[in-house]
């Protein structure tokens, strides 16, 4: 969990920005900053991972030509998170002390950086909906409760416009919408770049984990769902 609004950035949500200008010794005594300070090196504080975590889905899903399976507890941790911090700021208005402050504005920064990253990603998910909506009713065990409402509803209105404007006007035979032929999909065939998260073998050739490779999407796909590659553009 990310804490809750009742601490403050000090106890809990404190971003890294200020850490790091602790350890620089820029602002304040050590004595008021030191539960700002990590345990260690190697600890990463929980909101950071949860971070990384929807950083990662945003930038898959930017250059995925397909719609990607939905995380829907990522969904709602962050969800919490961005309603918890909204809750700490709203306490936090009118205060005096400059290093307060300081910490106020910093978390808002932090606030508004991860609820773009997550608006974006929600925004570009429906885009692919609208984008393909007959191809999407293939995809609905990727889709959020949410998702699958938005596309039944998009799709009504859909296929309501294609018959008034199309659809009515031309000869029965050509009325389907389920041919398949009439089903606009994802470019497949489109080339992207991959980076190898383990060592895999393509072509007949292998590639080391950290490779980076060029090639076509439906070419990577199975290696890209069992987590051997990832999109990189």
């Amino acid at each position: 969990e990310w804490g809750s609004p009742s601490r403050s950035p000090v106890e809990a949500d404190v971003p890294l920005v200020l850490q790091q200008a602790h350890r620089d010794k820029d602002i304040g005594a050590e004595e008021d900053f030191g539960q700002v300070l990590l345990e260690g090196e190697e600890d990463i504080p929980v909101e950071n991972e949860l971070y990384t975590k929807l950083h990662r889905h945003w930038f898959q899903e930017r250059h995925c030509p397909e719609l990607l399976e939905f995380d829907d507890d990522m969904a709602q941790d962050i969800k919490t998170h961005l309603e918890d911090r909204q809750d700490w700021l709203d306490q936090q208005e009118g205060v005096t002390d400059a290093v307060e402050d300081l910490m106020v504005t910093l978390t808002q920064m932090d606030t508004e950086r991860v609820r773009f990253v997550f608006s974006d990603w929600l925004t570009r998910r429906i885009a692919k909906i609208e984008a393909h909506p007959l191809y999407m009713r293939e995809k609905i065990e990727h889709m959020s409760d949410g998702e699958l409402g938005y596309l039944k509803s998009y799709g009504e209105l859909y296929e309501s416009h294609l018959r008034n404007t199309v659809l009515d006007h031309v000869p029965e035979a050509w009325q389907r919408l389920d041919e398949e032929n009439m089903i606009s999909k994802p470019d497949y065939d489109s080339y992207h770049f991959w980076l190898a998260k383990d060592t895999i073998d393509k072509n007949d050739t292998e590639h080391e984990k950290g490779t980076c490779l060029v090639a076509k999407y439906k070419d990577m796909r199975e290696m890209m769902i069992e987590e051997k590659v990832e999109l990189q553009l």
